[in-house]
C-alpha cells in the first residue's frame, strides 16, 4: 500500500510538472504580445510625430521643387496655379535628396528626409509624398499665393520586433499619416 502511494505522487509531480510549463509558456507569450503591442503603438506615435514636424520643415523651408513651374524632378506634375489649379503632388525619390556639400545645409528633400529618419530609420525617400495645393489666405497683392502643404507617410510597413526572435517574419502595414498646414506668409508690401 505504501508503494502505491509512491506511485501516486510521483505520478502527480509529473502532471504538476507538465501544467506549470504550459502555463508559464502561456504567460510569456501574453507577455511579448504585450510588449509587440507597446513597441507599435510607440512606432505609431513616432511617425504621426515625423509626419507633423516635416509639415513644418515643408512651410518654412523652399519647397521640395520648383512648384510655381512644373518642375518637380520628374513628376510631370503640372506647376500650381491658383486659384482653382490642381495640386502639386510629388514623393521625396522625385526630387533632390543629395547630401550638400561644405556648410551648405542641403535641398529640403534632403533635409526632410534626413529629419524623416531620425524618426524613423528605415524609412525610404518614396514612402514621403508631399502635396502643394492653393489656399485662398494672405496678402492679395502678394506675387504668388501661400501654398497649404500637406505631408504624408504611406506604404510604411513595421517587422514585429519580439516576432522576429521567434523566427516569425511578418510585418505590420501601418497606416497612412497625414499632416496638412498652411505656408507661411513673410511678404509685405514695401
Amino acid at each position: 500500500m505504501v508503494n502505491r502511494m509512491g506511485k501516486v505522487r510521483r505520478s502527480q509531480a509529473g502532471a504538476m510538472l507538465i501544467e506549470f510549463a504550459l502555463t508559464v509558456s502561456l504567460f510569456l507569450l501574453l507577455v511579448l504580445a504585450i510588449m509587440e503591442f507597446v513597441l507599435l503603438l510607440f512606432d505609431m506615435s513616432r511617425a504621426n510625430e515625423m509626419t507633423r514636424q516635416i509639415t513644418r520643415l515643408a512651410i518654412t523651408a523652399d519647397p521640395v521643387c520648383d512648384i510655381w513651374a512644373g518642375s518637380c524632378g520628374g513628376s510631370g506634375a503640372p506647376g500650381l496655379t491658383c486659384p482653382g489649379g490642381s495640386p502639386v503632388i510629388v514623393d521625396l525619390s522625385q526630387v533632390d535628396t543629395s547630401a550638400p556639400s561644405g556648410s551648405d545645409r542641403g535641398p529640403t528633400g534632403y533635409r526632410m528626409l534626413q529629419s524623416a529618419q531620425q524618426f524613423l530609420p528605415d524609412v525610404q525617400s518614396n514612402q514621403i509624398r508631399v502635396t502643394y495645393s492653393c489656399s485662398d489666405t494672405g496678402n492679395p497683392l502678394r506675387p504668388q499665393p501661400i501654398p497649404l502643404v500637406t505631408v504624408a507617410l504611406q506604404n510604411y510597413s513595421r517587422p514585429f520586433v519580439v516576432g522576429s526572435f521567434l523566427g516569425i517574419g511578418a510585418s505590420f502595414n501601418m497606416p497612412a499619416f497625414e499632416v496638412t498646414r498652411i505656408g507661411e506668409d513673410l511678404y509685405t508690401e514695401g
